[in-house]
């Protein structure tokens, strides 16, 4: 078999010959690679107990380093076909998947190796939350691959993982009518401007630390698929049916939908904005950003509007609360996002806890400098302290939003925050009981809790009557308050329509 075949050439194989060029011609150069870059790469290979050739034929290639938790490596033997190799989960290797044998065809899947994954035994083994050090490359330190270096325009763009050797470049072309991608390794490779359409075959697949920029999907039904630590930007899913697409610690960038249908869609620890436009939506995508994700607020108010144009205000009302909360703790961190960082002052080193952290790695005392000179800047300027106000203000107000009735989304706080407050009034004139006029005067506080329901609900004064203007003040602040939250209520059952 040649050593160079083009992209369009390697899709015509067959997924084994695919999987076998790959592992023979592809993949020994990105390990060697490996062997200079990771540390103590080849005493990790040996605790996996199998060769080198085997690993480079699994599927799910890039479980090998970013699984999570022990792994086994299963070996499937048939009469028909050479052996195939699967990287899974210790957990999931004893379902009934893989667990089981047919003597009809002489199939047996045999568990020939347990080993963890790389970044988890390099962490185990020294004892560091980032081992990688990639500091000649200007990445610093990390535990987990990334896609770098691209280089040229379209169509002959090439990605490298970091800034290292560039991968199997599989992409700018349209994959061939009735592939099945689902037993090709895709992991580690170049598909930047790869296109889907038709009759593909895919159920079930896992895709990892791969590049997918500029991905096209259309006029194509495609299920079951699982991404992992790849590059994504400018996705396009164009009148097509989708049914459980799971990106998982992706960058998945701008992902655009149109006329299509989505069913068990989520992004876990990704960056995205998704710009879905005339979608059927069958349930609730599910987003969850990383902690820190500063673009959260932008992808909830995305998925807010797709429901609300899907006339889906159940779901819209979720992405609503989600958007609210994002904004109040971008609110909170101004400084640091990017709508707002522009009107403060540049040259901030980081947070007094970031540099209690790192301390010694930021420079010592010269951090120390540069932050006092930053806060001198800062504060010596009258138009940031305007600007810092406004948002601590606006932070403050969404706090009360939220408790007060859940940004509107979670009405049943407006009943527990109006008997909160009737509780402290009552407290209050039980505080005050000498300057009340009843009669018969009150035998119990749960006459002052009624005089402040009615002062609450503004229904008027009967038996129990303030006698002084302070508490005459006292109660008008109340009526004013229970007439705020009356109104509250109407405007939160009105705007409430589920499906």
């Amino acid at each position: 078999m040649k050593n160079y075949i083009s992209a369009a050439e390697l899709w015509q194989l067959t997924p084994a010959k695919f999987n076998e060029w790959r592992a023979k011609n592809d993949l020994p150069m990105l390990f060697g690679y490996f062997r200079k870059t990771l540390l103590d790469f080849e005493v990790w290979l040996a605790t996996i107990g199998i060769s080198e050739y085997e690993i480079m034929l699994c599927l799910r290639l890039g479980d090998f380093f970013n699984g999570e938790g022990e792994h086994v490596v299963i070996k499937k033997t048939t009469s028909y076909r050479a052996p195939q190799y699967f990287c899974i989960s210790k957990a999931d290797a004893s379902s009934a998947q893989w667990n089981f044998s047919r003597e009809s065809h002489h199939e047996k899947n045999e568990n020939i190796s347990n080993f963890t994954p790389y970044f988890e035994w390099i962490k185990i083994r020294t004892g560091k939350k980032l081992p990688v050090d990639l500091t000649r490359a200007s990445l610093g330190h990390t535990d987990r691959f990334s896609m770098g270096g691209w280089r040229n325009v379209r169509p002959n763009t090439r990605t490298s993982i970091w800034r290292g050797p560039e991968l199997l470049k599989l992409g700018e072309v349209t994959v061939p009518a009735h592939t099945d991608l689902s037993e090709m390794n895709l992991d580690f490779a170049d598909l930047d401007g790869l296109s889907i359409t038709g009759n593909i075959y895919g159920s079930f697949k896992i895709i990892s630390c791969s590049s997918l920029v500029n991905l096209t999907i259309e006029n194509t039904e495609q299920a079951f698929y699982k991404f992992k630590y790849c590059k994504f930007d400018t996705t396009r899913i164009l009148n097509s049916k989708i049914q459980d697409f799971h990106f998982a610690k992706c960058d998945v960038g701008n992902f655009y939908a149109t006329n299509s249908t989505f069913f068990r869609l989520s992004f876990t620890r990704c960056r995205v904005l998704p710009f879905i436009d005339n979608c059927d939506l069958k349930d609730l995508i599910s987003y969850s950003p990383e902690k820190n994700e500063i673009w959260n607020e932008d992808a909830y108010r995305l998925l807010k509007n797709s429901y609300n144009a899907a006339g889906q205000k159940k779901f819209a009302a979720h992405y609503l609360y989600q958007e609210q909360l994002a904004h109040r703790r971008n609110l909170f961190n101004a400084k640091r996002y990017y709508k707002y960082s522009d009107l403060y002052p540049r040259g901030n080193p980081g947070s007094w806890l970031t540099i209690a952290k790192n301390f010694k790695a930021m420079g010592g005392s010269k951090v120390l400098v540069k932050k006092a000179r930053y806060m001198a800047k800062y504060l010596g300027r009258p138009k940031y302290l305007a600007i810092y106000a406004e948002h601590k203000l606006q932070w403050f107000y969404s706090i009360l939003d939220w408790a007060l009735w859940g940004h509107g989304v979670k009405l049943h706080r407006l009943s527990l925050s109006s008997s909160f407050f009737i509780l402290i009034y009552a407290f209050l004139y039980h505080a005050l009981q000498d300057q009340i006029q009843a009669n018969p005067p009150p035998e119990s506080f749960f006459d002052y809790i009624y005089f402040s329901m009615v002062t609450f609900t503004t229904l008027g004064y009967g038996d129990i009557l303030p006698k002084t203007t302070l508490l005459r003040m006292i109660c008008g602040t109340e009526a004013f308050l229970g007439a705020f939250m009356m109104g509250l209520v109407v405007a939160g059952f009105t705007n409430r329509k589920t499906d």
